[in-house]
């Protein structure tokens, strides 16, 4: 079955193409996202979405800017736009699907933007998956890509690239984007990410993803030998085949605890949205977000994950139960929580860490378990993973002028960075200069 969801972006509405298995249990959708001059009907993702509908699992594919039937004005092609656009498919299809496991697979200049993203944001995907990833993009860029000598590009702002028979003139301002923005910046990668790349590439270096498989311990590289940037059929179709047994596997599933609380706290935030004034969606536009960096920092920390989980998820609960003040929300908290771990039987034992994760939330300084540092600095965290919140809090909540408003953002990143633990704030350090740089347009001096 397939759908075709129209999403507006700051350009123009994108196509989001959904295909889904005819007994589709909704567990788990793969995102796919393509390289440079390409687009979303290439041959690779139709092989690949009959591969994954076949082990019922669903697949979504979009057109970058000014790629393929997208052809929009060449201005367009930003690599802010080309993140700003990933963004845009990702959350609507979250939200269309908001029980759904996401996974995405990003090829040659999509690895590279997937990549880019991770280190932004924080998606929790149950796989992650680069072909032939252009890790070096900005190399090979200039190397493959420009089109004409490189100092004729430079000085007349824009080149014609050649690489295919449809050409593309390209802003010579892609090419700064890259140079600002480069993977091997970015420090190391705690996510499982797999990587299939041809040994004899000449587009995208092979070496390039076996020093980044080397640096980043929890990549797994599988080295395609005589294999170019393209694959041969053979090794195309083998290629497809494996990437849809490892999206298949099922992973460590939710204790029976945090799935009946999480069905608490979705029913309480649809009541809310329902019913309150405001109809906000506590569970779409914040809850989620603190869920999923929660889990993220506990995997780091090596933290109780079932504590965490729990902690992330009835955070907030005296809020979206309208239970008392917005000061006193997380004495209030504690105790609905309690009740709530009481009717489902939850061990006693570790009924008071959780409680603990609720009652200390709102600043890590007041942690004294790494389980409630990790539901803290969540909270916090979950601010820079939904932006469009944040503009709408300052449009619509804090009467903020469109003159005022960078200015606005630029505290409000730099109060929530502070509040940080010392530890996380490390951590979080590229990924808070990189949404700085691609949102306010300056790198925050930290």
């Amino acid at each position: 079955m397939q759908e075709t969801i129209k999403v507006k972006s700051r350009i123009d509405n994108i196509e989001i193409d959904v295909f889904t298995p005819e007994s589709w249990d909704e567990k788990k959708l793969v995102i796919c996202c393509h390289g440079f001059n390409s687009g979303k009907n290439s041959d690779t993702y139709t092989l690949i979405g009959n591969e994954l509908l076949s082990k019922n699992i669903a697949y979504a594919k979009f057109t970058l800017p000014y790629h393929a039937e997208r052809r929009t004005d060449y201005n367009d092609f930003t690599l802010e736009n080309c993140v700003a656009d990933s963004e845009f498919v990702e959350r609507t299809i979250r939200e269309k699907y908001p029980n759904t496991k996401i996974g995405i697979l990003g090829t040659s200049f999509g690895g590279y933007l997937t990549l880019l993203r991770l280190k932004m944001f924080q998606h929790n995907y149950f796989a992650i998956i680069l072909k032939s990833p252009a890790i070096k993009m900005d190399e090979i860029f200039k190397a493959h890509l420009a089109g004409e000598e490189f100092d004729k590009f430079k000085e007349q702002g824009y080149g014609i690239n050649h690489h295919k028979a449809d050409d593309m003139r390209i802003n010579y301002g892609f090419y700064e984007e890259l140079e600002n923005h480069k993977i091997s910046d970015l420090g190391e990668y705690t996510e499982k990410i797999l990587i299939y790349h041809g040994m004899t590439d000449d587009t995208a270096p092979y070496e390039d993803s076996l020093a980044f498989a080397n640096k980043n311990k929890k990549t797994t590289l599988i080295s395609l030998e005589n294999e170019n940037h393209r694959y041969s059929r053979e090794v195309l179709d083998k290629f497809c085949r494996e990437v849809a047994d490892y999206c298949a596997t099922d992973l460590k599933e939710k204790s029976e605890f945090v799935e009946e609380v999480e069905r608490v706290i979705k029913r309480d935030c649809d009541t809310y949205r329902m019913n309150a004034e405001d109809h906000y969606d506590f569970w779409n536009e914040h809850i989620k977000y603190v869920y999923e960096e929660a889990i993220c920092l506990a995997q780091n920390y090596h933290a109780d994950e079932e504590i965490v989980k729990l902690g992330a998820l009835l955070h907030d609960i005296a809020l979206i139960r309208k239970e008392g003040t917005r000061e006193e929300h997380h004495i209030n908290g504690e105790k609905i929580a309690k009740d709530i771990l009481l009717s489902l039987s939850y061990p006693e034992e570790k009924m008071e860490r959780v409680l603990k994760c609720v009652y200390n939330h709102r600043s890590s300084k007041n942690a004294n378990s790494t389980e409630e540092l990790c539901v803290a600095d969540a909270d916090i965290l979950a601010h820079f993973d939904n932006i469009p919140m944040l503009f709408n809090s300052a449009y619509n909540r804090n009467n903020i002028s469109l003159g005022d408003v960078r200015g606005w953002l630029k505290d409000c990143f730099e109060k929530d960075y502070n509040d940080l633990s010392d530890t996380t704030r490390k951590w979080f350090k590229e990924r808070y200069q990189l949404i700085c740089d691609i949102v306010l347009h300056e790198t925050n001096k930290i």
